[in-house]
């Protein structure tokens, strides 16, 4: 049987004014969201907000297998669809806002890139972006991108079965300054591991048990995401107690 060979991925097009008004719209909301007044979008001149608006453009979400590791295509695509749904969903902040997790991705963090140091904006433009910068910082729209990847968290445990194989994620933001203009994205990278049975006697028949947690990436150790002991604290005359727990094969 064959394969049929995938397409190559399209490029991402940006349909000129109508893309700038979707911009203007969400960035608006954005700056609302962190107390920073959507006044001062419209302060800037006609072409120095155009400039804004398009100086770095944000891609969809691409979710991909983590490199060396095993991940079947459809679970790729359905980690990929579930986190759209979330994200086009459920809403940042004050609710009356109507700022999704979508526009924030996409149109705010890219705005918040512009603000760090780095990043090189035309003569002109100080007085009003330093006010900006002010409110929408980088890291912290990074972080407050969070329940997103709880999100993709859950999604990767659900799919997880212990006598089989675990999944986790890690996600970053990556730059693409080759392209006109140039592009950001989160990009999410689903890792995976097979599960190690342990063989026991019990009552002279041989039995099977797998460890139970609910997921373990690369990062489990930074973020503690490995739940497959139990803790029994310690006191002044007794250490702490790390017990393994195993469940037998059904």
């Amino acid at each position: 049987m064959t394969r049929k060979k995938t397409k190559p991925r399209p490029p991402v097009k940006h349909d000129g004014k109508a893309f700038l008004e979707r911009a203007a719209a969400a960035i608006r909301k954005v700056m609302r969201a962190y107390d920073c007044a959507p006044a001062l979008l419209d302060a800037l001149p006609r072409r120095q907000r155009e400039f804004f608006l398009q100086a770095l453009v944000g891609e969809p979400l691409r979710v991909k297998a983590l490199d060396g590791h095993h991940v079947p295509r459809h679970l790729l695509d359905f980690i990929a669809r579930a986190t759209q749904r979330y994200l086009r969903a459920n809403l940042f902040g004050d609710p009356a806002i109507g700022l999704t997790y979508l526009e924030l991705l996409l149109h705010g963090l890219p705005v918040a890139y512009l603000m760090l140091d780095n990043y090189p904006l035309p003569m002109g433009m100080e007085k009003i972006t330093a006010r900006i910068s002010e409110k929408l910082d980088f890291h912290k729209m990074v972080q407050d991108l969070i329940p997103v990847g709880e999100c993709i968290r859950q999604h990767t445990v659900m799919l997880s079965k212990m006598n089989f194989r675990v999944y986790d994620h890690e996600w970053e933001i990556v730059f693409d300054f080759e392209k006109k203009p140039p592009v950001m994205r989160a990009e999410v990278r689903i890792s995976s591991e097979n599960t190690r049975p342990v063989h026991f006697t019990y009552k002279k028949k041989e039995r099977v048990a797998f460890p139970v947690r609910l997921g373990q990436g690369v990062n489990a150790p930074a973020r503690n995401a490995t739940i497959d002991r139990w803790f029994i604290p310690g006191d002044a005359d007794h250490p702490p107690v790390h017990l393994a727990i195993y469940i037998q094969s059904p």
